[in-house]
C-alpha cells in the first residue's frame, strides 16, 4: 500500500518478439523479451531481452531501472523463470535443428554416393563407410536375401573383420536381421546382447562384440530385399536420432542396390548374346541406319577373312563384297537386304555369291542371306542385324549323299550280279567238281563283300545313336596287331607291311572286335591311299596314360585344308594320281567313333607326296579297373 492508500498498480506485461541484426553484420538473429512498465511512469522500468544469437551462443540482456519495490522483484524472478526456460526450449529446437540438417547433409551425401556407381559392392562400401562417419559408429553392414534359398548373405561389411563377415550366412529368420527381413520392422537395441533375437554366431566368427545395434529393412516397390545393419556407437549409444537418419537413407539405398542389380543382370545377359553371338557357326554382323557395320561375329571374320576390328565402323557393302561389281561401289540402296529390312520393317531373305579371301585365298561363296530390322521397343529404327549361311558346305553334304547312293547302288549291284550269274551257272551248266566249287567261293567272297557293307551302315547307324554297346575286357594289343596283318596278307599281298610292337606293352580296356575293326579300317585306308608295292607300317608304344597304336604309310598325303574333315561322315580324298578308291566313305569316321567310344582319342599327321599317319590312343589298364 502507498501512504496515499492506493494499492500498487501492477506492471502492464508484454512479449517482446523481434528481428534484429547484428553490428557490423547483415545476418539476421532474433529477440525474445517481457517488457514491464509502471503505469504513471518512473517507479519501475524492467526490460529483458534473450536470444541474440551471436556466432550460435546465447545473449541475455537486462536493463533494470529506478528501484523496485517488492512486487516488482517477485515478477523480475518470475520474468527470468520464464526466460530460463523459454531459453530451454529455444536451444532444445535449436539443437533438433541442427540434427535435422546434419541428417539432410549425411543423406544428401548418401545419395550423390549412390548415384554415382553403378557397381554394387563399390556402392555399398562407400554407403557403410559414410553412414560410420556420420553416426560415429564402429562398423555397419549389408545383408541381401537370397531369392533361392531365403537366407540373408553378408553382401558388404566395413567394420574390423570384414573379410570374414562377408563369407557368412544367416538361416531365414535367424538373429535381429532375420526378425527384421521377417517382419518389416526397424529395431533399435542399447544392449544387443541382451536381447533373445541376438545371434552370437557373428561376433564369434568376426572377433566383433555388439553393445549396441540398429537394424532397419531394405525395401523395394513393397519387397524386402535385405537389411542395412548399424552397431557400437564410439561415443554414447545409438538412439531415435540415428534410428531416424538410417531409416530415411533406407529407400534410397534399396532403390540403388537393386538398380546395381538389375544393370548387373542385364550385364550378364548382354555378355551371354555376345558370346552366343560370337559362338555360332553362322557369319552375323550388325549395322546401324546408314549401313555401317557396328559388330562382326567370330565365323563372319573366318569365313570372309575379314578381322573385326577392320570390319567394324566400315560401310557393310565394301566388307560384304555380294555385287561383284567391276568398281568399288556403293550398293544400290533399293536393292540392298539392308534398306529392304528396314525400309519395310521385315525379314528379308535371298540365295547369292560372296567374294570372300579367307587366309588371302580369294574365292567365291554360294550363300543363303538373311536380314532384320533392329528397332527399339518404342519403335525406334536402330539398324539390321544380318546372316549368312555358306552353302558351299550343304552342297557339298549333297554331293556327298549322292555320290553315296551311287556308291551304295554300286557296291549291292556288283555282289548281287556275280551272286545271280554264279547261281545261273550252277543250275544250267554242266560243270565238273573243281569248276563248281570255285564258283561257290565266288558266291562265299561276294556273300561276305555285302555283309560287310551292310554291317558298315549298321555300325554308324547305332554308334550315331550310342546304341552300340562295348564288350570290354584287359587286351594287349601285339598278338591282335599281327592277327589283323595277317588277314591282309591272303590271298595275295598287294603291300609290304611292317610290324613293330615292343614285348611287355601295358593292358588296356577294350572291345577285341571293336578295335579289331579299328585297326582293319585303318590299314585299308592305307592301302586304298598308296601304290601297290610300298611299305604300311604298323607300330604300338606306351604314352603318357595309354597305348599308341600308329599306321603309316607312303602313299599321296593329305591336303592341309582336308586334315580337319578326315574324320568326317562320306569325306574322302580326290587325288587325280589314283584310280577312283572304291569304298563308303565311312571307314575313318567309324573308326573315330569307336576309338571315342573306348574313352580314347584319334588323329592323323600327313604331309602330300610324303604319307599319311594315322594314330589312336587307347586308355591303358590301371590296377582296381574294372570295365
Amino acid at each position: 500500500m502507498t501512504q496515499t492508500g492506493e494499492e500498487p498498480q501492477r506492471p502492464s506485461q508484454r512479449m517482446v518478439v523481434g528481428q534484429c541484426t547484428k553490428a557490423g553484420g547483415s545476418s539476421p538473429f532474433y529477440s525474445l523479451g517481457w517488457r514491464s512498465a509502471r503505469a504513471g511512469g518512473g517507479f519501475v522500468a524492467f526490460d529483458l531481452y534473450l536470444m541474440c544469437l551471436l556466432g550460435g551462443g546465447m545473449v541475455v540482456s537486462r536493463d533494470l531501472c529506478a528501484q523496485p519495490g517488492a512486487g516488482e522483484e517477485a515478477f523480475a524472478v518470475e520474468s527470468v523463470q520464464q526466460e530460463a526456460e523459454a531459453r530451454r526450449a529455444l536451444e532444445q529446437e535449436l539443437h533438433e535443428l541442427r540434427q535435422r540438417v546434419k541428417e539432410q547433409e549425411v543423406v544428401s551425401e548418401i545419395s550423390r554416393i549412390l548415384s554415382a556407381s553403378l557397381d554394387p559392392q563399390e556402392v555399398l562400401r562407400q554407403m557403410l563407410r559414410e553412414v560410420n562417419r556420420a553416426l560415429g559408429t564402429q562398423a555397419a553392414s549389408v545383408l541381401l536375401v537370397d531369392e533361392a534359398t531365403g537366407e540373408l548373405v553378408f553382401q558388404v561389411a566395413d567394420s574390423p573383420g570384414a573379410q570374414e563377415m562377408t563369407t557368412l550366412r544367416l538361416k531365414s529368420g535367424q538373429g535381429v536381421a532375420g526378425w527384421v527381413v521377417r517382419h518389416g520392422q526397424p529395431v533399435l537395441l542399447s544392449d544387443a546382447c541382451r536381447d533373445p533375437r541376438f545371434y552370437k554366431g557373428i561376433d564369434a566368427a568376426t572377433g566383433l562384440t555388439t553393445r549396441d545395434l540398429l537394424c532397419v529393412p531394405l525395401v523395394v516397390k513393397g519387397r524386402i530385399i535385405g537389411v542395412l545393419e548399424v552397431m557400437n556407437k564410439t561415443e554414447g549409444t545409438l538412439d531415435e536420432s540415428d534410428l531416424r537418419l538410417v531409416t530415411a537413407l533406407a529407400p534410397s539405398a534399396a532403390v540403388a542396390i537393386e538398380n546395381a542389380r538389375l544393370y548387373r543382370a542385364v550385364r550378364e545377359e548382354r555378355r551371354n548374346l555376345e558370346l552366343i553371338l560370337y559362338s555360332i557357326a553362322d557369319g552375323v554382323y550388325t549395322t546401324d541406319c546408314e549401313r555401317n557395320i557396328t559388330s562382326f561375329n567370330l565365323s563372319a571374320q573366318k569365313i570372309t577373312g575379314q578381322v573385326g576390328e577392320m570390319a567394324v565402323g566400315r560401310f557393310c557393302g565394301d566388307v560384304l563384297d555380294c555385287h561383284f561389281a567391276a568398281e568399288k561401289e556403293r550398293c544400290d540402296t533399293r536393292k540392298c537386304m539392308l534398306s529392304q529390312a528396314m525400309h519395310q520393317r521385315r525379314l528379308v531373305i535371298q540365295q547369292g555369291q560372296m567374294r570372300v579371301a579367307p587366309g588371302g585365298e580369294e574365292k567365291h561363296l554360294r550363300v543363303l542371306r538373311v536380314a532384320a530390322p533392329l528397332v527399339s521397343e518404342w519403335g525406334e529404327m536402330k539398324g539390321a542385324v544380318g546372316a549368312f549361311w555358306d552353302m558351299s558346305r550343304q552342297a557339298e553334304l549333297e554331293r556327298l549323299k549322292a555320290d553315296l547312293l551311287a556308291m551304295i547302288f554300286h557296291e549291292l549291284r556288283a555282289p548281287l550280279s556275280n551272286l545271280n550269274a554264279s547261281i545261273e551257272m550252277l543250275l544250267h551248266s554242266t560243270l565238273g567238281e573243281s569248276a563248281r566249287q570255285e564258283i561257290l567261293e565266288i558266291m562265299g567272297a561276294q556273300g561276305a563283300r555285302l555283309t560287310r557293307f551292310v554291317q558298315e551302315i549298321l555300325d554308324v547307324a547305332r554308334l550315331e545313336s550310342n546304341e552300340i554297346k562295348l564288350d570290354l575286357q584287359p587286351l594287349t594289343l601285339g598278338p591282335l596287331v599281327r592277327e589283323v596283318v595277317e588277314l591282309f596278307l591272303y590271298p595275295v599281298a598287294t603291300h609290304h607291311f611292317e610290324v613293330r610292337v615292343p614285348e611287355g606293352l601295358p593292358f588296356v580296356w577294350g572291345d577285341k572286335d571293336k578295335v579289331e575293326t579299328i585297326l582293319r579300317n585303318l590299314i585299308s585306308n592305307a592301302m586304298n591311299y598308296s601304290a601297290e608295292g610300298t611299305i604300311i607300317t604298323i607300330s604300338a608304344e606306351e604314352q603318357g596314360g595309354g597305348v599308341v597304336v600308329t599306321v603309316s604309310d607312303e602313299g599321296v598325303g593329305i591336303p592341309p585344308e582336308g586334315l580337319d574333315r578326315i574324320f568326317d561322315r562320306f569325306y574322302r580324298v580326290e587325288n587325280p594320281s589314283l584310280p577312283k578308291v572304291r569304298g563308303t566313305g565311312l571307314g575313318l569316321y567309324i573308326a573315330r567313333l569307336l576309338v571315342e567310344a573306348h574313352g580314347g582319342s584319334i588323329w592323323v599327321e600327313s604331309e602330300v607326296g610324303v604319307g599319311s599317319r594315322f594314330s589312336f590312343l587307347l586308355p591303358k589298364l590301371e590296377l582296381g579297373d574294372a570295365p
